[in-house]
């Protein structure tokens, strides 16, 4: 997305109108809409902000048009290495979480951690399977202590009680 340009589904002056009955409040409203290219790139919901040359794309269409074709082409060459199921499950998965902020990488760091316990658990059955045993820092064993037991007692019999 160019960097001055917006994307909304409706116009600032629309919402305002429509929550305060004041179209004029429509600068308010266009920090909630989150209408700019900024915006929408860390909200997930554009890959990437393409810069403009100096006083926007209008004053030279030619350039702007250029920097858009090589900004889009070093964004499709890898995406030309994936596999079509790839694809669509990864474009899938990025717009499920549009309107949901902060759940995408909610879970993109939960699959991490996820990443990090299972390769924790790998390494665990792999010492257990050498019969290595983790040692305190004076180098023996942990044992565990003897718990003391209680005995057991079934209370007054009923003769007792009685």
């Amino acid at each position: 997305m160019l960097e001055n340009a917006i994307y909304s589904v409706i116009s600032p002056e629309g919402a305002a109108a429509i929550l305060y009955r004041d179209a004029g409040k429509a600068e308010a409203v266009s920090d909630v809409l989150k209408l700019t290219a900024q915006d929408l790139y860390s909200l997930g919901i554009i890959d990437t902000v393409v810069p403009e040359s100096e006083g926007g794309a209008h004053l030279d269409p030619a350039a702007a048009a250029e920097t858009l074709k090589s900004h889009l082409l070093e964004a499709l060459r890898p995406l030309t290495e994936l596999p079509p199921r790839q694809l669509l499950d990864n474009r899938y998965q990025k717009y499920r979480h549009i309107g949901q902020e902060g759940k995408y990488w909610r879970e993109r760091v939960r699959s991490g951690f996820s990443d990090v316990f299972g390769l924790l658990a790998y390494a665990v059955s792999k010492m257990e399977k050498s019969n290595r045993k983790p040692k305190h820092a004076d180098g023996l064993p942990r044992q565990r202590p003897e718990r003391a037991r209680a005995p057991i007692s079934s209370g007054p019999k009923r003769a007792e009680r009685e």
